[in-house]
């Protein structure tokens, strides 16, 4: 009996070239960089929340999230994205700590002027 495929081997060879470059003729940047924070939440648990934070005109949004700052419970993370526009974070939360325990947190955006 003659088996297929054992022993045989091919040589491989592997490259990776990665370059990076800047566009827009080095005059795009980053300026006016602030992180708001929402108005502070609180509440009992098994609550889904929703909140979209603006950037202040004028601004793009890079990023954003939600900090909870006391209380036993957790945190899940249904939606954390920008908006259509890149204009303010939308966040989509559920709390999760049987019911009747109680938290405060809060969330955030940060914005920036930004130029491709």
């Amino acid at each position: 009996m003659t088996q297929k495929g054992v022993g045989n081997s091919a040589p491989q060879t592997a490259s990776c070239d990665q370059r990076a470059s800047t566009t827009g003729g080095g005059n795009g940047g980053i300026t006016g960089y602030e992180v708001i924070a929402g108005s502070e939440v609180s509440g009992n648990a098994l609550q889904i929340r929703r909140e979209t934070l603006d950037c202040p005109a004028g601004k793009r949004v890079l990023s954003g999230g939600f900090s909870l700052d006391s209380g036993n419970v957790e945190v899940d993370i249904l939606e954390s994205s920008p908006n259509g526009a890149g204009t303010a974070w939308i966040l989509r939360y559920l709390v999760n700590g049987g019911g009747v325990t109680e938290y405060v947190g809060h969330s955030y955006v940060i914005c920036a002027n930004a130029t491709p």
